[in-house]
């Protein structure tokens, strides 16, 4: 479902933010949409919110080039909806 995505951004968002600084302050809006009590509705802001996120993380956390002869590791985390992995 919407909210079960939205979560899963979330996670995201929470494994990144030990290396980007104020990640949350993007996503708070997204984050109060799981919320039991506020209703569903994707709103402007919210669409803009996303979209922030989205080229937060493809201009900051994609264009860090690689230095051949350093090591890197791979982290992975899986759920029942899908896998995810980032290399560090």
């Amino acid at each position: 479902t919407f909210v079960l995505e939205i979560r899963s951004l979330i996670g995201l968002v929470g494994y990144c933010r030990y290396f980007i600084k104020g990640i949350y302050t993007i996503t708070t809006l997204l984050t109060r949409l799981t919320r039991l009590d506020v209703p569903l509705e994707w709103s402007n802001e919210c669409e803009v919110s996303f979209m922030k996120f989205k080229e937060f993380f493809t201009l900051v956390l994609i264009l860090t080039l690689f230095v051949e002869g350093e090591g890197f590791t791979v982290c992975c985390d899986r759920s029942i909806s899908g896998l995810g992995c980032v290399l560090m």
